[in-house]
């Protein structure tokens, strides 16, 4: 994968330098600060607990509020990071000069396609974080019940939860690829598409998005000390604006990969990939053959 993130990057560097400014930056710029938000919440609520119920109320309505909107924006530049990247990559696949404009122009058509699968994934995704506090409420059962059985179950329900988690961001990461470069295929379609190609693949996807999970955690574990740790405020700018930048090389290489992850599970599955019928999608001339892309094997 290193060689092809450099072979990639380096074909098209000023287009990969655009994105990276105009919209990684952005996104890992919310991701931070939507994480360090909630981390001062926490404290807030911990710190006032015992001291002021008004008080407590008025500090969870206030962050509540910002970190919806730190949310919002959040979405909308993993949207439009996404598909910008996805079209760039899949531009140098199919051998299509692109510029700045081109990508500009490509966005809104394919970040719609992109969107409807985001809504179909959406029920997953809330069901998988409802799981994860659920773990909270079980807190106050698991001191009732013996050490090696807490231990046991506190561990299983861990285990279960994060490769349920860690599925299901392969699962819709994939699927958002499906649904931008596959004509006719989004939506509910997309994730099955998603799904039968993630088939012998699964524990390769599961690993890379661990490893971004584990890279992105140390960075806003960092960042959210950073915000809440009493220092000049100079400095506590730039220590953020620092774990900014680390924040959006971990993203522009993620973003590369679920591209490349695409290619290699169509590859896997000898599944040919149309040139031109992929860079006739591109140009936004749809096709009425869904299945386009499928044959015997394909050119990685």
């Amino acid at each position: 994968m290193e060689l092809s993130v450099k072979t990639i990057v380096k074909s098209s560097l000023r287009e990969f330098l655009f994105i990276t400014l105009i919209f990684i930056l952005l996104l890992s710029f919310y991701q931070i600060q939507f994480i360090s938000n909630l981390m001062v919440l926490v404290i807030l609520v911990a710190d006032q607990y015992e001291k002021s119920l008004p008080l407590l109320n008025h500090y969870v309505r206030t962050c509540f509020i910002y970190n919806f909107i730190y949310l919002v924006f959040f979405l909308i530049f993993y949207l439009l990071s996404t598909t910008a990247m996805i079209f760039t990559i899949a531009s140098h696949y199919v051998s299509k000069p692109i510029s700045c404009v081109f990508i500009l122009f490509a966005i809104p058509g394919l970040s719609k396609r992109i969107l409807i699968t985001f809504l179909y994934a959406l029920p997953l995704m809330i069901g998988a974080y409802v799981a994860n506090f659920a773990f909270f409420y079980l807190v106050d059962i698991i001191p009732k019940l013996n050490n090696v059985t807490a231990i046991m179950f506190a561990t299983i329900y861990i285990i279960f939860v994060t490769g349920v988690d860690v599925y299901i961001i392969a699962f819709w990461n994939l699927a958002n690829v499906i649904s931008a470069l596959e004509p006719n295929v989004h939506g509910l379609s997309a994730m099955k598409r998603s799904k039968q190609l993630l088939q012998g693949k699964t524990l390769v996807s599961i690993f890379l998005v661990l490893v971004y999970l584990l890279a992105t955690s140390v960075i806003l574990f960092i960042a959210g000390l950073i915000m809440v740790t009493n220092i000049h405020i100079i400095v506590r700018i730039l220590l953020f604006a620092f774990c900014v930048i680390i924040m959006a090389g971990v993203n522009f290489v993620a973003l590369i990969g679920q591209s490349i992850l695409y290619y290699a599970c169509k590859s896997y599955h000898n599944q040919v990939i149309a040139k031109e019928v992929l860079y006739a999608h591109l140009d936004g001339k749809e096709s009425g053959n869904s299945n386009s892309t499928e044959g015997d094997n394909m050119e990685a």
